[in-house]
């Protein structure tokens, strides 16, 4: 048995997702900002299954956050912009 995360399906979060579409930013761009990696290494690291939000793995490119309310853990670590 693993115990990796469910993975991230935009479906779950329908009721969510025009809010988090207008206040939050593309999980790459996020992610670059945080100093994890350039924007293109984040997109490695989303398409790998090394990034999670809200304990779901993101696998998809379009999947955007909100810091202010998405937990996001690259693996396992949780990131955040430098204050």
């Amino acid at each position: 048995m693993s115990s990796a995360p469910p993975p991230f399906d935009k479906r779950d979060d329908e009721r969510d997702d025009e809010q988090t579409a207008e206040r939050g930013e593309r999980l790459q761009k996020y992610l670059a900002r945080c100093g994890v990696a350039s924007r293109r290494r984040a997109e490695a690291l989303i398409t790998a299954g090394a990034v999670t939000v809200n304990g779901r793995v993101a696998r998809e490119l379009g999947v955007r956050v909100d810091p202010e309310h998405d937990a996001v853990r690259v693996r396992g670590e949780r990131v955040r912009p430098a204050q």
